[in-house]
């Protein structure tokens, strides 16, 4: 009994201190920039720009993986590939080289995809020339920088709530596989 009323109010102690969400953090919005600098361990790196004159934080919760851009080839894996948003998640879907700087221009060419989503129905695609560089790589880390113009793919004119045209600059990836 004794034992029993020692370990009782610890119980309730860490009890509570669970319950109350101190340990959870996944009601944080992914752009939360006081949350991004905290490593939850699910998350995959952040993402940070400037948009439309605004600095934004993102922590990435899907790794990037080594793809081959050139879908014929027989070759090694020529570039990353990262899909962390979509339509209702806020974040990025890109398809870089894996040296050098990639530059996008809408659908046109064999890179076709740099897209931002704001998890709010706006898809935006790299309109004028978006650009994407890999500064390092390492095997499981992969760091670079972005900027662009990108459109609302989706964009209904003036009643839209979203803008038809948002303007990244500098932008900075650090990912993680």
């Amino acid at each position: 009994m004794k034992k029993l009323i020692f370990i009782l109010p610890w119980l309730i102690i860490l009890s509570c201190n669970n319950s109350s969400g101190s340990g959870n953090n996944s009601a944080t919005p992914k752009s939360d920039a006081a949350s991004a600098s905290e490593n939850t361990g699910a998350d995959k790196g952040t993402m940070t720009c400037t948009m439309d004159g605004k600095p934004k934080i993102f922590r990435v919760h899907n790794g990037f993986s080594e793809i081959e851009l050139e879908r014929d080839s027989k070759g090694p894996n020529d570039g990353f590939m990262l899909v962390d948003g979509n339509a209702t998640n806020e974040g990025f879907q890109f398809e870089i080289k894996n040296k050098g700087t990639s530059i996008f221009k809408g659908m046109d060419g064999v890179l076709n995809m740099f897209s931002y989503f704001n998890g709010k129905g706006a898809d935006y695609l790299a309109h004028d020339d978006v650009t994407a560089s890999v500064t390092s790589y390492d095997g499981n880390r992969l760091t670079g920088t972005f900027s662009g113009k990108f459109h609302n793919t989706n964009y209904k004119g003036a009643s839209d709530s979203n803008p038809e045209f948002i303007v990244i600059t500098d932008g900075k990836f650090e990912l993680n596989k």
